[in-house]
């Protein structure tokens, strides 16, 4: 069978697509996993669609250039996450109209949670949920021989106007992982705009927060250091990107968190160092409480990691409780600590998130005193955000905080720009209340550069 994968890109603003550092690492992993049964493969990767950035109707214009893509194609595959589920659709609904016989399929986080809102209002008539790497193999082999399809895993699709949802399939071991097919970055065009190369040393997280999408939780698997140098080795032959700072490369390790498990992080940057040395830089998203319990920066050196990402997103106990982050302040700034002490201070950057469905000004006023703390006294860089109302525990108990909202706001593709959806998912805050939040983040910005944020309120038009 003939399959196409794409991811298309966000749309973040009117004709404005977002940029990404790496390729999406699922296109070329199912890629991989396809051509290994025997079915051809071509990958529409989303920086193929950069050529319309900036430009009128690049919705059309991407339709267009998929439209050419697909034409020879039996079955077309759409990564889909909660940002890039509108455009989805809206494409596959254009598409169906010119090629009404083919098989469009979607998979990934977004139609994982909601498959059955999916196959019943848009034209994909296949939902993939959760891990891909046995079941999309599977689907294409049993749409080419005409089989039935009660017996791919992870399996939600329409027959006859009617919907079926296969069992969950369990989700892979870790043998599994390492027995899967390499991911094969020959797909990908050479003139990409990427400085950056995925890698998956891991999968899932050991953690639950109430905030978060991902899936895999309490459910984290580590490959073993050798098959991640083996894989990087292979990543580094056939992936084609710009270097990050002259003569190195870096990896972006894909992982929800990479130092899960301190010992094999230790074990794996030894090794990485002894056959790379400083030749690759490293960006990985790592947990206070893993720092704070081992000796991790013992064995790391600085100029490995290029970055490292660690989410706190509440700055008082009471929101890191809510939100089941299991982190006190005493533990962050414990933390914080180590990671000055250390001299990590300047590859490290923190998540905190405003807005929380029970948060007023007060609340928000207590996490706006911990990133005045943290960037006075460390000068760590942190990028704060309103909260995004994503699929999430959040998302189930929306009733209890009076959110009334449901699936169909994501059809659009612009739906986290809408200024009414933003302060019906905020019930606490009004439009004067966002205005003052945010002139004090204006005055923070004023004296820290090390602070990112995007306004929402009457800031956004002039700033």
């Amino acid at each position: 069978m003939k399959v196409v994968l794409t991811f298309l890109p966000q749309i973040v603003e009117k004709n404005k697509f977002e940029l990404w550092t790496s390729p999406p690492l699922a296109l070329y992993v199912l890629a991989a996993c396809l051509e290994h049964k025997g079915h051809i493969v071509r990958v529409v990767d989303p920086c193929e669609y950069l050529k319309f950035d900036m430009k009128d109707h690049i919705i059309e214009k991407s339709i267009d250039y998929l439209d050419k893509n697909i034409n020879d194609a039996d079955m077309v595959c759409f990564s889909c996450n909660t940002f890039n589920w509108g455009f989805s659709k809206v494409v596959v609904e254009k598409l169906y109209k010119i090629y009404p016989d083919k098989f469009y399929v979607c998979g990934g986080l977004h139609p994982t949670l909601f498959d059955q809102y999916a196959i019943e209002n848009s034209k994909f008539k296949y939902v993939l949920r959760g891990e891909g790497e046995i079941s999309m193999p599977l689907l294409a082999t049993a749409l080419e021989k005409n089989l039935s399809l009660t017996s791919v895993p992870n399996l939600s699709y329409q027959n006859q106007g009617v919907y079926h949802r296969n069992p969950s399939e369990h989700t892979l071991t870790v043998e599994q992982m390492e027995d899967t097919p390499i991911p094969d970055f020959k797909y990908l065009t050479e003139d990409n705009p990427y400085y950056s190369i995925p890698v998956e040393s891991s999968r899932g997280c050991a953690f639950s927060c109430a905030f978060c999408s991902i899936p895999h939780r309490h459910n984290w698997r580590g490959l073993s250091p050798d098959k991640i140098v083996e894989r990087i080795e292979i990543a580094i032959e056939t992936c084609s990107i710009k270097p990050i700072e002259k003569n190195r490369t870096q990896i972006l390790f894909t992982d929800d968190c990479l130092t899960i498990n301190t010992k094999r992080a230790e074990i794996l940057m030894k090794k990485l160092y002894e056959k790379y040395g400083y030749d690759l830089a490293y960006f990985i998203e790592a947990r206070i409480s893993n720092i704070i319990s081992d000796k991790l920066f013992q064995s790391i050196h600085p100029g490995l990691i290029h970055t490292m990402q660690i989410g706190v997103e509440c700055g008082y106990d009471e929101g890191l409780k809510k939100v089941k982050k299991e982190l006190t302040l005493n533990q962050l700034f414990q933390g914080l600590d180590i990671i000055y002490a250390n001299g990590f201070a300047e590859k490290c950057f923190l998540s905190f998130i405003i807005g929380f469905p029970w948060e007023g000004e007060e609340e928000i006023s207590k996490t706006l005193d911990t990133v005045e703390r943290i960037l006075r006294t460390y000068g760590i860089a942190i990028s704060l955000n309103w909260l995004i109302f994503l699929p999430s525990d959040l998302w189930k108990d929306r009733d209890y905080y009076g959110i009334v909202v449901d699936e169909s706001i994501y059809d659009d593709p612009m739906w986290f720009r809408d200024r009414s959806l933003f302060f019906r998912t905020h019930p606490r805050l009004s439009e004067e209340a966002v205005n003052r939040v945010e002139d004090r983040i204006a005055e923070i910005k004023g004296y820290s550069p090390r602070l990112k944020f995007v306004f929402r309120g009457r800031r956004s038009e002039i700033v």
